[in-house]
Protein backbone atom coordinates (compact mmCIF):
# COMPACT_ATOMS: atom_id res chain seq x y z
CA UNK A 1 0.00 0.00 0.00
CA UNK A 2 1.02 3.47 -0.86
CA UNK A 3 2.45 5.54 1.45
CA UNK A 4 -1.01 7.80 1.44
CA UNK A 5 -3.04 5.07 0.97
CA UNK A 6 -1.80 3.74 4.40
CA UNK A 7 -2.29 6.97 6.26
CA UNK A 8 -6.13 7.25 5.08
CA UNK A 9 -6.45 3.44 6.23
CA UNK A 10 -5.03 4.43 9.96
CA UNK A 11 -7.08 7.81 9.96
CA UNK A 12 -10.05 5.69 8.78
CA UNK A 13 -9.60 2.88 11.87
CA UNK A 14 -8.76 5.82 14.47
CA UNK A 15 -12.56 7.16 13.61
CA UNK A 16 -13.87 4.27 13.72
CA UNK A 17 -12.08 3.36 17.12
CA UNK A 18 -13.16 7.01 18.20
CA UNK A 19 -17.07 6.71 17.54
CA UNK A 20 -17.57 2.56 18.21
CA UNK A 21 -18.91 3.69 21.89
CA UNK A 22 -21.82 5.52 20.21
CA UNK A 23 -23.22 2.51 19.06
CA UNK A 24 -26.69 1.99 20.01
CA UNK A 25 -27.98 -1.09 22.75
CA UNK A 26 -24.32 -2.93 22.68
CA UNK A 27 -24.87 -6.52 24.27
CA UNK A 28 -23.65 -6.92 27.44
CA UNK A 29 -20.38 -8.46 29.24
CA UNK A 30 -20.19 -10.26 32.59
CA UNK A 31 -17.20 -9.50 32.91
CA UNK A 32 -13.91 -8.84 31.15
CA UNK A 33 -12.88 -12.52 30.52
CA UNK A 34 -15.85 -13.43 29.10
CA UNK A 35 -15.05 -10.35 26.74
CA UNK A 36 -11.98 -12.14 25.40
CA UNK A 37 -13.82 -15.36 25.14
CA UNK A 38 -16.21 -13.83 23.11
CA UNK A 39 -13.60 -12.25 20.89
CA UNK A 40 -12.02 -15.52 19.83
CA UNK A 41 -15.12 -17.51 18.78
CA UNK A 42 -15.59 -14.01 16.54
CA UNK A 43 -14.40 -14.72 12.96
CA UNK A 44 -14.18 -12.24 10.10
CA UNK A 45 -15.89 -11.81 6.82
CA UNK A 46 -12.99 -14.23 4.97
CA UNK A 47 -13.15 -16.86 7.74
CA UNK A 48 -9.94 -15.42 9.46
CA UNK A 49 -9.80 -14.59 13.48
CA UNK A 50 -9.17 -11.48 15.26
CA UNK A 51 -6.43 -10.41 17.24
CA UNK A 52 -6.72 -7.63 19.47
CA UNK A 53 -5.00 -4.30 18.82
CA UNK A 54 -6.47 -1.92 22.32
CA UNK A 55 -8.92 -2.06 24.93
CA UNK A 56 -10.19 0.79 25.96
CA UNK A 57 -12.89 2.06 28.70
CA UNK A 58 -15.42 5.09 27.14
CA UNK A 59 -18.68 6.47 28.64
CA UNK A 60 -21.40 7.27 26.65
CA UNK A 61 -24.18 9.01 29.22
CA UNK A 62 -22.45 7.75 32.34
CA UNK A 63 -22.96 4.39 30.90
CA UNK A 64 -18.85 2.32 30.78
CA UNK A 65 -18.57 0.63 27.60
CA UNK A 66 -15.14 -1.32 26.73
CA UNK A 67 -14.43 -1.15 23.14
CA UNK A 68 -11.59 -3.76 22.15
CA UNK A 69 -10.16 -2.86 18.24
CA UNK A 70 -8.86 -5.65 16.76
CA UNK A 71 -7.57 -6.67 13.44
CA UNK A 72 -8.45 -9.92 11.15
CA UNK A 73 -4.94 -12.04 10.98
CA UNK A 74 -6.29 -13.09 7.18
CA UNK A 75 -7.46 -9.78 5.44
CA UNK A 76 -5.89 -7.35 7.87
CA UNK A 77 -9.57 -5.54 8.36
CA UNK A 78 -10.41 -3.99 11.40
CA UNK A 79 -12.98 -3.73 13.73
CA UNK A 80 -13.99 -2.74 16.65
CA UNK A 81 -15.99 -4.56 19.09
CA UNK A 82 -18.26 -3.14 22.05
CA UNK A 83 -19.72 -4.00 25.26
CA UNK A 84 -22.23 -2.51 27.86
CA UNK A 85 -19.75 -2.87 31.36
CA UNK A 86 -22.06 -1.62 33.69
CA UNK A 87 -23.21 -4.96 34.93
CA UNK A 88 -20.17 -5.27 36.90
CA UNK A 89 -18.09 -2.49 36.31
CA UNK A 90 -17.47 -0.84 39.49
CA UNK A 91 -19.72 -3.43 41.62
CA UNK A 92 -18.59 -5.59 44.51
CA UNK A 93 -18.83 -9.39 43.73
CA UNK A 94 -22.26 -9.14 46.36
CA UNK A 95 -23.63 -6.91 44.09
CA UNK A 96 -23.59 -8.17 40.71
CA UNK A 97 -25.95 -10.56 39.73
CA UNK A 98 -24.90 -14.36 39.04
CA UNK A 99 -27.28 -15.78 37.00
CA UNK A 100 -27.91 -14.30 34.20
CA UNK A 101 -27.12 -16.14 30.87
CA UNK A 102 -24.66 -14.71 28.86
CA UNK A 103 -25.34 -12.05 25.88
CA UNK A 104 -22.27 -12.74 23.98
CA UNK A 105 -21.67 -16.41 23.91
CA UNK A 106 -24.30 -19.22 23.26
CA UNK A 107 -24.42 -23.03 24.78
CA UNK A 108 -22.53 -24.39 21.82
CA UNK A 109 -19.68 -21.26 22.83
CA UNK A 110 -19.62 -22.16 26.21
CA UNK A 111 -19.48 -26.30 25.51
CA UNK A 112 -16.47 -25.98 23.16
CA UNK A 113 -14.28 -23.93 25.48
CA UNK A 114 -15.63 -25.79 28.76
CA UNK A 115 -14.70 -29.14 27.59
CA UNK A 116 -11.91 -27.69 25.50
CA UNK A 117 -9.76 -26.94 28.77
CA UNK A 118 -11.04 -29.50 30.90
CA UNK A 119 -9.51 -32.27 28.38
CA UNK A 120 -6.28 -29.80 28.33
CA UNK A 121 -6.23 -29.28 32.24
CA UNK A 122 -6.15 -33.41 32.47
CA UNK A 123 -3.68 -33.78 29.80
CA UNK A 124 -1.33 -30.99 30.25
CA UNK A 125 2.34 -32.07 29.89
CA UNK A 126 6.07 -31.45 29.09
CA UNK A 127 6.58 -28.24 31.50
CA UNK A 128 8.40 -28.70 34.70
CA UNK A 129 5.44 -29.44 37.76
CA UNK A 130 4.87 -25.94 39.19
CA UNK A 131 4.30 -24.60 35.98
CA UNK A 132 2.17 -28.01 34.88
CA UNK A 133 0.62 -27.54 37.95
CA UNK A 134 0.05 -23.90 37.57
CA UNK A 135 -1.77 -24.38 33.83
CA UNK A 136 -3.85 -26.94 34.60
CA UNK A 137 -5.28 -25.05 37.69
CA UNK A 138 -6.30 -22.68 35.29
CA UNK A 139 -7.75 -24.76 32.36
CA UNK A 140 -9.45 -26.49 34.77
CA UNK A 141 -10.93 -23.30 36.67
CA UNK A 142 -11.51 -21.54 33.32
CA UNK A 143 -13.66 -25.35 32.22
CA UNK A 144 -15.67 -24.98 35.44
CA UNK A 145 -16.30 -21.10 34.81
CA UNK A 146 -17.19 -22.48 31.09
CA UNK A 147 -20.04 -25.03 32.39
CA UNK A 148 -21.13 -22.82 35.24
CA UNK A 149 -22.08 -20.53 32.52
CA UNK A 150 -23.22 -22.87 30.09
CA UNK A 151 -25.87 -24.51 32.95
CA UNK A 152 -27.87 -21.03 33.45
CA UNK A 153 -29.27 -21.56 30.02
CA UNK A 154 -31.25 -24.51 31.56
CA UNK A 155 -34.47 -23.99 33.03
CA UNK A 156 -34.62 -25.21 36.74
CA UNK A 157 -37.38 -27.81 36.03
CA UNK A 158 -35.90 -29.15 32.23
CA UNK A 159 -32.89 -30.39 31.24
CA UNK A 160 -32.98 -28.33 27.80
CA UNK A 161 -31.47 -25.00 27.13
CA UNK A 162 -33.16 -21.83 26.37
CA UNK A 163 -33.98 -19.48 24.47
CA UNK A 164 -33.86 -20.91 20.78
CA UNK A 165 -32.25 -17.72 19.45
CA UNK A 166 -29.04 -17.93 21.30
CA UNK A 167 -27.88 -20.85 19.06
CA UNK A 168 -28.36 -19.35 15.68
CA UNK A 169 -24.97 -18.54 15.17
CA UNK A 170 -23.72 -22.08 15.31
CA UNK A 171 -27.12 -23.22 13.15
CA UNK A 172 -27.99 -25.88 15.87
CA UNK A 173 -31.52 -26.75 16.85
CA UNK A 174 -32.20 -26.92 20.27
CA UNK A 175 -33.41 -30.50 20.23
CA UNK A 176 -29.99 -31.69 19.18
CA UNK A 177 -28.46 -29.75 22.29
CA UNK A 178 -30.76 -31.65 24.57
CA UNK A 179 -29.21 -34.25 23.42
CA UNK A 180 -25.86 -33.70 23.17
CA UNK A 181 -25.71 -32.00 26.20
CA UNK A 182 -28.22 -32.43 28.83
CA UNK A 183 -28.13 -31.10 32.32
CA UNK A 184 -26.51 -33.61 33.92
CA UNK A 185 -23.65 -34.27 31.84
CA UNK A 186 -22.66 -30.66 32.29
CA UNK A 187 -23.03 -31.18 36.02
CA UNK A 188 -20.88 -34.64 36.13
CA UNK A 189 -18.43 -32.01 33.89
CA UNK A 190 -18.03 -29.41 36.32
CA UNK A 191 -17.81 -32.63 39.16
CA UNK A 192 -15.25 -33.58 36.97
CA UNK A 193 -13.27 -30.77 37.08
CA UNK A 194 -13.39 -29.70 40.36
CA UNK A 195 -12.39 -33.04 41.37
CA UNK A 196 -9.16 -32.80 39.19
CA UNK A 197 -8.78 -29.34 40.72
CA UNK A 198 -8.84 -30.61 44.03
CA UNK A 199 -6.61 -34.03 43.14
CA UNK A 200 -3.70 -31.38 41.89
CA UNK A 201 -3.96 -29.10 45.04
CA UNK A 202 -3.29 -32.69 47.12
CA UNK A 203 -0.51 -33.50 44.67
Amino acid sequence: MWPFGRKRAERRERDMAERAHLCEDPPRAHSVREEYLHLVTRQCKCGGDYETLDHTLRYLKGQPRDVIEARCTRCRAFRCFVYDISFFFGKSDDEICRTTPSELLDVMDWAHHGYSCLHQGSAATGEGSAVRAERQDRLLQDAIWAFEEMLKFYPSNGNYPFPIGFFNHKAVHHSQLRLRYPRHLISDAVGAARARLRKIEQD
